[in-house]
């Protein structure tokens, strides 16, 4: 008898690998907000929220 593979889902990864998926977005967050900090542009700083809650809002 054949078994099934079972597709590996998000809510099997160990802690670990969760954390080391987040830290390339942690790193752009800081990387904008110093950047934020030496262009003083609105539209640079909506910009930054818009990327950060698109990221947010795919990975959810």
């Amino acid at each position: 008898m054949r078994r099934s593979r079972r597709t590996p889902s998000p809510r099997d990864s160990p802690p670990l690998m969760a954390l080391l998926d987040c830290a390339p977005a942690a790193f752009f967050c800081i990387g904008a907000d110093v950047l934020a900090t030496r262009f003083d542009s609105t539209l640079f700083r909506v910009g930054i929220v818009l990327v950060v809650l698109a990221g947010a809002l795919k990975a959810s």
